[in-house]
């Protein structure tokens, strides 16, 4: 069965992201892959 993560996570990204935050940023910051940021 494939990791996920919770929706409060998601929401959470979501947020940053819709707030101007780029995916490379954030990936950076939470310590997971660019492609983790752009598939949640």
């Amino acid at each position: 069965m494939p990791f996920t993560y919770s929706a409060e996570y998601r929401s959470m990204v979501l947020e940053q992201t819709r707030a101007g935050s780029k995916a490379v940023d954030l990936a950076e910051h939470l310590e997971v892959s660019e492609a983790t940021i752009h598939r949640l």
